[in-house]
């Protein structure tokens, strides 16, 4: 039987990236499951608030984890503050990655 990922592949059309400079090779971290993160397809960007916990994930190789600074009217783009100094990113509708919201 072949293992699944940790990760449901059911929103594959969910989300987009721009302008990193640098991309982190994906290491899933234990607390890191379903449960505590849970994905934003571009439709519901809107919804993203100020200082909302989110993972950028570009491939399935890569992440950027911060919070959410300001999210367009329109929800077609959004910035997030890096994590530990790493900036801040502007997100696009039109880039391929995939955004998690953290539950936590």
């Amino acid at each position: 039987m072949k293992s699944r990922s940790r990760f449901s592949h059911r929103n594959n059309n969910a989300a987009t990236y721009v302008h990193m400079n640098e991309y982190q090779r994906l290491e899933l971290d234990e607390d890191l499951t379903e449960a505590s993160l849970s994905g934003v397809p571009h439709h519901e960007w809107v919804s993203l608030e100020s200082n909302d916990r989110v993972t950028v994930y570009r491939g399935w190789e890569s992440r950027f984890s911060g919070t959410v600074d300001v999210v367009a009217q329109d929800g077609s783009v959004f910035w997030v503050w890096g994590d530990e100094g790493r900036g801040r990113i502007a997100v696009h509708a039109e880039d391929d990655v995939r955004v998690w919201r953290s539950e936590q």
